[in-house]
């Protein structure tokens, strides 16, 4: 789960959820444990992706801006993104929004890097602990639900993702 924690905030395209909550199911009493890992190794691939975002802007985005005449459109968006880059960040850590985007974005940005950090280990933190603690508290019963309703919940689940993912594209 650490991997793909870790993975999804620079590349991998599904949110750790998907492993957090059945490890979670099948272990409850390791359930916190879990959401603590995968709020770890979030962040760190968050930092990875804040440094690829900070790198590439310099090396290769700022250049290729100027010279397709966006450099007007960059400035507009980094006002907002001084102004609301916490509520940026934080909506972004809580949200099925992919947080590869947000961490890229905040490093390209120029964010403060200790804001991001704090902001990905506010909210990171409190998506995956908030998950582990509804499965360590009433487990069994989201337990014996699933396997009552598989079905209805994987095409809800779905739905939401597809739904997301249409919103946010």
């Amino acid at each position: 789960m650490s991997l793909v924690a870790f993975w999804e905030s620079i590349i991998f395209p599904l949110p750790p959820d998907l492993i957090l909550i059945p490890m979670s199911l099948a272990r409850r009493d390791r359930a916190l444990v879990f959401a603590g890992l995968a709020t770890i190794f979030s962040v760190f691939g968050g930092i990875i992706g804040y440094l690829l975002g900070s790198l590439f802007w310099t090396e290769i985005g700022k250049p290729l801006t100027a010279s397709l005449g966006y450099s007007e459109v960059y400035t507009s968006f980094e006002i907002l993104f001084e102004r609301y880059g916490i509520l940026i960040v934080i909506i972004g850590a809580l949200t099925p929004f992919p947080f590869k985007v947000i961490a890229i974005l905040s490093g390209l940005m120029g964010y403060s890097f200790t804001s991001f950090l704090i902001a990905a280990f506010f909210s990171r933190g409190l998506r995956f602990y908030i998950i582990a603690g509804i499965i360590f508290i009433w487990g069994s019963k989201i337990d014996s639900l699933l396997k009552n309703y598989l079905g209805l919940v994987f095409i809800a689940f779905t739905s939401i993702l597809i739904g997301a993912y249409v919103f946010f594209n």
